[in-house]
């Protein structure tokens, strides 16, 4: 019982797979490689893992960042407020180029120094 020569052919062809180019491309790669890959592409994923990182770069340096900025959460400052209604001076609520985000009323304490001492604290908690 031999077949002839063209039905030999077309069975021997029946037996080759098709091989799909998503799973070569896949193929050898690791969970790890895979799941990075896909989170490489979720844009507001990696908006937010900068985030992360930033606060907590800010939480590690907060000393040295209030260093740099000059100015320290602790303490009060009677020069920034004034004594009659203790609200601080100048516009914004005390905000200039030294306080970014301005004075406490009553006491002058820099505001952005006491976030970034309060990042360290919540980062311990």
């Amino acid at each position: 019982m031999s077949m002839p020569q063209g039905e030999l052919e077309v069975a021997s062809v029946g037996l080759i797979t098709p091989v799909d180019e998503a799973d070569v491309a896949i193929q050898g790669r690791s969970l790890r490689q895979i799941a990075w890959r896909r989170l490489k592409q979720d844009k507001v994923a990696m908006a937010g893992g900068v985030g992360i990182v930033l606060v907590t770069l800010t939480a590690i340096l907060a000393s040295q960042l209030n260093d740099l900025i000059g100015n320290q959460p602790a303490g009060r400052n009677s020069l920034l407020t004034s004594e009659d209604t203790g609200m601080p001076f100048g516009k914004f609520g005390g905000a200039s180029a030294k306080h970014l985000l301005g004075v406490q009323p009553v006491d002058g304490q820099d505001i952005l120094a006491r976030l970034i001492a309060g990042a360290r604290t919540s980062m311990m908690i």
